[in-house]
């Protein structure tokens, strides 16, 4: 937790938590331009068809187990930190 003098922690953005679930998708896009990839690089490299990788980020099909490794294993992240157990859907 991130504090500051004379200000509430309960104030301060890193601190505050989201009050509605976002799908594993929309961070995923995030992760997905912050490294200047593509999604048709990222299918290739998990071995996927982009069909399924696009479904999965645009929210069409859940992020199944076996798609959620491949992505954070194609990063090199877990699972856990592509999908937080609070954003899960």
């Amino acid at each position: 937790m991130i504090t500051y003098k004379n200000i509430e922690p309960t104030k301060i953005a890193n601190n505050l938590s989201s009050s509605f679930a976002i799908h594993p998708g929309e961070l995923i896009k995030d992760e997905i331009d912050s490294r200047n990839i593509t999604q048709k690089q990222l299918a290739e490299k998990m071995n996927v068809s982009y069909t399924v990788l696009n479904e999965v980020l645009n929210g069409k099909s859940s992020c199944k187990y076996r798609i959620c490794h491949s992505i954070a294993g194609s990063f090199g992240d877990r699972c856990q930190d592509l999908a937080p157990s609070s954003n899960r859907i």
